[in-house]
């Protein structure tokens, strides 16, 4: 991004194949990214184009997650999920870092606290060229606190229902959704409880599964 804040776009090609296109815009995108940048990289060439690093937030048992690790997993794409509560397996790398469930059970919502900061450490340990969380008032925090952008915030229900109701999920919502790249609301009716927050409606993509990775990254 340039220093005025505009968003900038670099063509790499050359018509000959094999000549290392790809391989040279991951490392440039890489050394961007060591200088503060915030980068994202499509590969047009169908044949074997450059996957995306995409880390997903959410609790272990929330399964909405599932068909977009699936999705984009049997794309190509490297993807990570970091679970903030004890689930069962997924077919793609996964970090726990909530506690057991005894002791959630035993601390319930409190245990999500330091899950969130753990959760920041192994975000930032993968780099990922994309975060998307599910959940505003859990996996949204723990997107918030990792830094890393552009990073996508899915508001599934009472996390937004319930939360504009409150004073401090109120704010706190205001300022975790004026921070992500894109606010997916998945109901009309939540968008515009979003919208009510004074988010940009430009920001806000009412959308299932892939078109929020895209989203962010336009």
């Amino acid at each position: 991004m340039a220093a005025n804040g505009k968003r900038r776009v670099a063509l790499i090609a050359n018509e000959k194949g094999g000549v290392g296109k790809s391989v040279f815009t991951r490392a440039l995108v890489d050394w961007l990214r060591t200088q503060g940048e915030r980068v994202i990289a499509f590969d047009a060439d169908g044949s074997i184009g450059a996957t995306m690093r995409i880390c997903y937030i959410a609790l272990g048992k929330f399964p909405h997650v599932d068909p977009y690790l699936d999705y984009f997993s049997k794309r190509g794409h490297d993807v990570h999920f970091v679970a903030l509560t004890p689930g069962p397996r997924r077919p793609v790398p996964t970090q726990e870092v909530g506690g057991n469930g005894a002791f959630l059970r035993l601390c319930g919502k409190s245990t999500y606290i330091p899950a969130i900061l753990r959760a920041r450490k192994v975000v930032r340990l993968l780099c990922p060229d994309i975060v998307h969380a599910h959940y505003a008032t859990s996996a949204g925090l723990a997107a918030y606190v990792c830094g890393i952008h552009p990073w996508v915030v899915t508001a599934h229900g009472t996390d937004v229902t319930l939360g504009v109701k409150s004073f401090l999920w109120r704010n706190l919502l205001r300022e975790l959704f004026r921070k992500a790249d894109c606010v997916n609301p998945v109901s009309n009716g939540l968008r515009q409880m979003v919208a009510s927050l004074g988010i940009a409606p430009g920001k806000i993509e009412t959308a299932k599964t892939k078109a929020k990775v895209k989203k962010a990254a336009g």
